[in-house]
């Protein structure tokens, strides 16, 4: 659909923890007087009471009926703020937290592949893997009844040699987990017509405080051969993955990105189709209708909705820049610059004056992608597909710690910057994050813009069937 400002949800980060007291003032005036109009004097109104006043209409990306499109869009865009202050909190990546607790849970198993974790191999390569023959793309994965069924079809179908961990926990989570693990690796062998780079073994771990959900742990030869690689995931995400929903909800709450009630139709600044198709998966999920891997999913769905938010208050320039040339609007550097004067505060300022105009007419909304369970093993599977080794990213750093060349030029071409944050946030930070997060989608079945498959495909990203062309 055209006009839609669109970042997508980071595949692996962040997670949201900490107290949010500040609420981002969205809600109309007027729905809130009538609200209390209608609590106070139910009888007298005239005309009577219309409950699609407060239910989404998906007419027209209008939410609230009865109101006029003028009057509502000037109360709830001259209340709208995009400071830090209503920015949704987040836990700190940390990928080395896990990768250490792969190794401490690797070593304790006895595994014999652990060395591949600890560094560089100095023989060897690893090389695609036919799992399937004559692979039929509209079979359904068929999850195992037992912890011991899943790990064989692991082993059998998947050419995984190791499911390490599982021993911990109960059989639920721990069937939950794996079978999420193998229908992830089926789907993303069915796009590579069953030949593909596989991880050699599956580590489930815990690492309490560590934002990602999941880690692939490539080994290298002295010359830059991938040699093994390890998929490690994080026991404390997905393990508690109803802890993580609900402290998510709990924020997106406090910040006004998610009402009940009455209040749900007072967002005007995120697409009307997709919150309501969030606040539906929400009110399965509170009824105990969701399976885990609806659950993961909507996990997701609420993630992508805060960071689309929070990329909107850290780089409100480049959120314009994105929205106009989607739109077809003229965008000259002259134009750009009363927008990047330096002054972050200031130039948010100067951003949100802009889109006011745009949110009044309905042009401008955040627009998050119908996540999948799987973002996450698409994300990881899309680094593992990815050969070519790269830079680290940024979060890869301690602060202060100088950037390579590769790192630096990547981070310094406004052109890099503008395809990756139209994928996410995330996708900046370095070229082998844009590449996993592009494949990522593109495993999801999202539509990107041609500006971002361009890049994509410029940097040798991995192709799968039936790509976006």
């Amino acid at each position: 659909m055209k006009g839609f400002f669109d970042i997508n949800n980071r595949v692996n980060l962040p997670f949201f923890k900490g107290e949010q007291d500040q609420n981002l003032c969205v809600q109309s005036t007027l729905l809130r007087n009538y609200i209390q109009s209608v609590s106070n004097n139910p009888a007298k109104l005239n005309p009577p009471l219309n409950k699609d006043v407060f239910e989404f209409s998906n007419t027209n990306n209008n939410p609230i009926k009865q109101v006029s499109d003028t009057e509502k869009n000037e109360e709830d865009t001259n209340s709208l703020k995009l400071d830090t202050d209503t920015k949704i909190p987040d836990k700190k990546e940390d990928k080395k937290k896990l990768k250490a607790a792969m190794i401490a849970t690797a070593l304790a198993s006895g595994a014999a592949g652990v060395s591949f974790i600890l560094g560089a191999a100095k023989s060897g390569k690893l090389t695609p893997t036919t799992i399937f023959r004559n692979i039929d793309e509209n079979s359904t994965f068929q999850p195992a009844k037992t912890v011991k069924e899943a790990v064989e079809y692991g082993k059998n179908t998947l050419k995984i040699k190791n499911y390490i961990g599982f021993d911990k926990g109960s059989e639920e989570e721990n069937l939950q987990v794996i079978n999420w693990i193998n229908e992830g690796l089926t789907n993303t062998a069915k796009r590579h017509n069953g030949t593909l780079l596989m991880p050699n073994e599956i580590v489930y771990t815990t690492a309490n405080d560590s934002n990602t959900i999941a880690y692939m742990s490539r080994g290298y030869t002295l010359d830059g051969a991938l040699v093994n690689a390890t998929l490690g995931i994080n026991s404390s995400i997905l393990g508690k993955i109803d802890d993580e929903v609900n402290e998510l909800l709990k924020h997106l709450k406090r910040a006004n990105l998610y009402a009940t009630g009455r209040q749900k139709a007072s967002n005007t600044i995120y697409d009307t189709e997709e919150y309501t198709g969030m606040a539906k998966l929400i009110e399965q999920y509170r009824k105990n209708n969701l399976s885990y891997n609806e659950k993961i999913r909507l996990y997701n769905i609420m993630r992508g909705f805060a960071n689309n938010y929070n990329a909107l208050i850290e780089q409100p320039a480049i959120c314009l820049k994105n929205f106009l040339k989607e739109e077809g609007i003229p965008c000259t550097e002259e134009y750009m610059k009363r927008f990047t004067t330096g002054n972050i505060e200031k130039d948010r300022g100067e951003v949100l004056k802009e889109l006011r105009k745009y949110i009044t007419n309905g042009k401008f909304r955040i627009k998050t992608p119908n996540a999948s369970p799987f973002q996450t093993l698409y994300h990881e599977m899309g680094h593992l597909q990815d050969t070519t080794k790269r830079a680290p990213a940024t979060v890869d750093f301690k602060e202060g710690e100088t950037f390579p060349k590769e790192l630096e030029d990547w981070l310094n071409d406004p052109k890099n910057m503008e395809a990756a944050y139209s994928v996410s946030t995330y996708a900046t930070t370095g070229p082998g994050e844009f590449i996993a997060e592009v494949y990522a989608r593109l495993m999801g079945g999202a539509k990107l813009p041609n500006h971002v498959l361009d890049l994509y495909k410029k940097m040798n990203g991995p192709v799968i069937q039936g790509m976006q062309t």
